[in-house]
């Protein structure tokens, strides 16, 4: 893809809503989920990874805060990636 990349932390549910939006777009979207990464070394390194080369990552807030993983990454990024974070208003 010759598109922005853009690496989300979302729910499972919104993972196709995103991924339809990414393909009429032409952005190259990376989703990855509190469930595809909790505890698997290596779907983290993958996350880390995809963070670190992405124009953009978005944060879904789930409950009331990120994993301490996700807050670790962001604070790594380099400053050329732009970071949103979207949080549930109630």
């Amino acid at each position: 893809m010759s598109g922005p990349i853009i690496t989300a932390f979302i729910w499972d549910s919104y993972v196709r809503c995103f991924s339809e939006a990414a393909k009429e777009t032409g952005t190259d979207l990376r989703t990855f989920t509190r469930m595809s990464v909790g505890d698997n070394a290596e779907e983290y390194a993958r996350f880390e990874a995809s963070a670190m080369e992405s124009d953009l990552v978005i944060v879904h807030l789930m409950g009331s805060d990120a994993p301490e993983y996700v807050d670790r990454l962001l604070k790594k990024l380099p400053k050329k990636v732009k970071v949103l974070s979207l949080e549930r208003t109630r």
